[in-house]
């Protein structure tokens, strides 16, 4: 093997992908659970400002227009209610080494 062919196979062996599944505009009711990209993911309870979803098996909260990073998933609630939410949900898949 040349010098050539260890540098690309070097390339490949180091090379990350990352995929991300979205849903845009998805209203959920209290107690309503979706999987987005294998992650399992359910609206708690929400107040006029903010939402709390369960991812898995831990619970977060995100507040109304503000971006909210959560163990690869991203959550934007663009309305929240006590018993309904709308809101964005980005799932990033990172592949490889």
């Amino acid at each position: 093997m040349n010098l050539m062919q260890v540098f690309l196979l070097f390339l490949l062996l180091i090379t990350t992908v990352e995929a991300a599944e979205t849903q845009n505009d998805l209203f959920l009711n209290k107690g309503d659970n979706v999987t987005i990209g294998g992650r399992f993911i359910k609206y708690l309870s929400g107040t006029e400002n903010s939402a709390v979803f369960k991812v898995d098996e831990f619970s977060t909260i995100a507040y109304l227009n503000v971006t909210k990073n959560f163990q690869g998933i991203s959550f934007f609630v663009k309305e929240a209610y006590v018993d309904i939410v709308m809101v964005d949900i980005v799932v990033t898949r990172i592949c490889g080494d």
